[in-house]
């Protein structure tokens, strides 16, 4: 994975862990990795979630009209390998 891969999985990890397991909005995503120059539009942060969704890493839902990401992990899974994650050759998973 880059580091904008790991980076952008782990503002969404701190999001789901710090709010009881709920995911995070597609909107506020995208402001933060915009805020911390994770991604420099929409498309690019869309397409690094269709990423994640293809290797079962994120998953959404539509709530109240708006699109939720979560991370399809057990939570000790996304402290232990997401947010420690460190870069090198231990890979999350294999892109």
């Amino acid at each position: 994975m880059t580091p904008n891969h790991v980076s952008i999985l782990q503002v969404l990890a701190k999001h789901q862990l710090d709010s009881s397991n709920k995911g995070m909005e597609f909107s506020s995503l995208y402001n933060s990795c915009l805020d911390e120059m994770f991604v420099t539009n929409e498309r690019s942060l869309r397409d690094l979630i269709i990423e994640f969704q293809d290797h079962n890493l994120v998953s959404s839902r539509i709530l109240d009209g708006r699109e939720v990401l979560y991370i399809s992990l057990r939570q000790d899974v996304i402290k232990s390998e997401i947010l420690n994650f460190k870069g090198g050759s231990r890979n999350i998973i294999n892109f």
